[in-house]
């Protein structure tokens, strides 16, 4: 009699860094075995990856749209293990520089709400499924606000776009607090 030990890869859900710019993440990911579904900017749909991965357009200020993409990751690989959120506060500058109150609503809604709603999304799912890892990567941009960090001369790029990347710092920090003792996720 024969036993074949079936080992199932780990999936991954790796949004923030949108395809082409995360391919890095994408390419590491498929490399160390695992199943990826990466975001696109919103927008854009395709389904067209080079790196064997689904994609999903990310309408970052909607929740529906934070389920949706965890819904086509569960649906395209039967499981979701890993939720990996990737902050870059130096690729987002060019697109977050307006001080106007046009450009802070589009920079809340982009890089506040959106992680909180993708966040949200992931631990809901974990807590049902029983296990799952949610992952914040931060690519730091100094801003005159942390000297210690930034060095005295340096100044943000845009004051919206520092205080997201302050709130993603939080955002992080609050939810390894709140599941520190839960064993099962991490």
């Amino acid at each position: 009699m024969l036993f074949y030990t079936v080992t199932m890869k780990k999936t991954i859900l790796i949004a923030g860094k949108d395809y082409p710019a995360g391919t890095a993440y994408s390419t590491f990911a498929v490399e160390s075995g695992r199943n990826v579904l990466i975001t696109l900017p919103s927008g854009v749909d395709s389904d067209i990856s080079p790196l064997n991965t689904e994609t999903i357009a990310w309408n970052r200020p909607s929740p529906i749209s934070a389920r949706g993409a965890i819904l086509k990751t569960i649906n395209a690989y039967k499981a979701l293990d890993e939720v990996v959120l990737v902050f870059d506060a130096q690729f987002f500058a060019p697109d977050y520089t307006t001080g106007d109150i046009e450009g802070i609503s589009h920079c809340v809604d982009d890089l506040i709400l959106g992680y909180n709603y993708m966040a949200h999304e992931a631990i809901t799912h974990f807590e049902k499924q029983g296990s799952g890892r949610l992952v914040f990567i931060l690519k730091y941009a100094p801003t005159s606000a942390n000297p210690v960090r930034s060095g005295q001369d340096v100044r943000p790029a845009s004051i919206p776009l520092s205080v997201a990347q302050d709130a993603f710092i939080a955002l992080a920090e609050n939810y390894a607090a709140r599941f520190e003792n839960d064993k099962p996720y991490q």
